[in-house]
C-alpha cells in the first residue's frame, strides 16, 4: 500500500484559541509560504502518483486570505479539501472564489447551544450561519467535523439532523487528549479531564453510536464507517487505538514530516516535503510509531483508508465524490 491522502498544516497560525486545540503557533519558524507549498506538493504528487487527496489544515489557512487556495486550479488530478473555523470567510466573493477552486470544503460543529468555551461556541455560531450560504452558492460536497467529549454526547443525533438538513456530511470524532510532549495537536489530559469520558459513560457511548449506525442506514449523512462508531465504546476512554501505517502523510508548517496529525515525532522530522522520499521516511516512521505512538481514535488515518477502499472499483477519488453527492442528494429528498 503506497500513501493515498496528503495531509498539510500550512500555517500554525490560527484565529481561534479553542481549549481541545494546541497546535495554534503565531511564531512557528521556518513556515513555508503558498508558493513553496505550491512547488512542494506538485513535486511530491509526481513523484508519488497514488496520492489522490490534498487536505489542507491547520491553524487555519483562512488567514493566508486570498492567497490560500489559489494553487490548488494548477493540479486538477487532485481532489482537495479545505479545512476552515470558517470566521474569517465572511463575503460572499471570498466564498465564490473558494467554490471554484476546492473540491470539498470542511467546517465544524461541536453543538447547537451556546458553548461554555467562548472560541468552541463562536466557531460554531459561525458554521450554522455559513452552512446555508455554502449551499447557496452551490458547494457541492460540505464536511462538518463534530468534536465530542462528554458534554455534547447527546446531543449528536439533533446535530446529525441539522448537518443533513444543510446538506452536509457528519465526521464524528472524540476529544483527543496529549499523553505526553510527542502529542503537540491536542491539550493536555490534565487541561480536558472534565471533558473526556470515563467507563461510566460507556453504557450512553454504546446507545448514542448504535443510535448513529441506525440513522445512517436512515439516509442521513455520516461519513463514519459503521466500524469506526461501534467501536467507540472500546477504544474512547482511554483512547488506544493505532493505525499501523501511513496511509496519510502529514507535513507541519515548516515541511516537516510527522508521525501523524497528533504526534510530532522524532526520526521523522528530518524528512521534508522539500525532497521527500517515502521509503526512507516509512523506515523511520515505523521506528517512531513503535516508540512514540500511545494510541488515540481519531479518523486521520481511518478514514483515508476507508475512502481508499471505495476508490478501487471506481476511476478515481473525483468519482467517489460524485457517488457521495448523488447520495446525498437523494436521501435528503427521501428524509424531507
Amino acid at each position: 500500500m503506497k500513501p493515498f491522502c496528503i495531509t498539510i498544516i500550512p500555517t500554525r497560525k490560527c484565529n481561534l484559541r479553542c481549549e481541545y486545540c494546541s497546535i495554534r503557533n503565531d511564531n512557528f519558524p521556518n513556515e513555508l509560504n503558498w508558493k513553496e507549498w505550491a512547488r512542494y506538493i506538485k513535486e511530491l504528487v509526481k513523484k508519488n502518483p497514488s496520492i489522490q487527496f490534498v487536505c489542507l489544515l491547520g491553524g487555519d489557512i483562512s488567514v493566508w486570505g486570498e492567497k490560500l487556495v489559489s494553487f490548488s486550479k494548477r493540479m486538477k488530478e487532485i481532489f482537495w479539501n479545505f479545512t476552515t473555523n470558517g470566521v474569517l470567510l465572511n463575503d460572499e466573493k471570498k466564498l465564490k472564489k473558494l467554490r471554484k477552486e476546492m473540491d470539498s470544503i470542511s467546517l465544524s460543529l461541536d453543538s447547537l447551544k451556546p458553548k461554555e468555551d467562548v472560541w468552541e461556541r463562536l466557531k460554531s455560531q459561525t458554521t450554522i450561519k455559513l452552512l446555508p450560504l455554502l449551499n447557496k452558492l452551490g458547494f457541492r460536497d460540505l464536511h462538518c467535523t463534530i468534536t465530542i467529549d462528554k458534554t455534547n454526547l447527546e446531543e449528536l443525533p439533533d446535530l446529525v439532523k441539522f448537518l443533513t438538513k444543510n446538506k452536509t456530511w457528519a465526521e464524528i470524532t472524540p476529544v483527543i487528549f496529549g499523553k505526553n510532549k510527542n502529542y503537540d495537536y491536542a491539550a493536555s489530559f490534565d487541561v480536558l479531564k472534565k471533558r473526556l469520558f470515563t467507563k461510566k459513560d460507556i453504557p450512553k457511548i454504546k446507545k448514542i453510536m448504535l443510535k448513529m449506525v441506525e440513522m445512517k442506514k436512515e439516509g442521513y449523512l455520516i461519513h463514519n464507517t459503521d466500524n469506526y462508531l461501534l467501536n467507540w465504546s472500546k477504544y474512547v476512554v482511554k483512547q488506544q487505538w493505532k493505525c499501523g501505517y501511513p496511509i496519510n502523510l502529514v507535513f507541519d508548517a515548516d515541511g516537516s514530516a510527522r508521525l501523524c496529525l497528533h504526534v510530532k515525532g522524532k526520526r521523522v522530522v528530518k524528512h521534508n516535503i522539500k525532497d521527500f522520499n517515502f521509503d526512507d521516511f516509512l523506515k523511520d516512521w515505523y521506528k517512531d510509531f513503535k516508540e512514540l505512538c500511545k494510541g488515540c481514535y481519531w479518523n486521520c488515518q481511518y478514514e483515508p483508508k476507508y475512502i481508499y477502499e471505495k476508490t478501487k472499483d471506481l476511476k478515481d477519488i473525483k468519482d467517489y465524490f460524485n457517488h457521495k453527492v448523488k447520495y446525498a442528494e437523494k436521501h435528503i429528498k427521501e428524509i424531507k
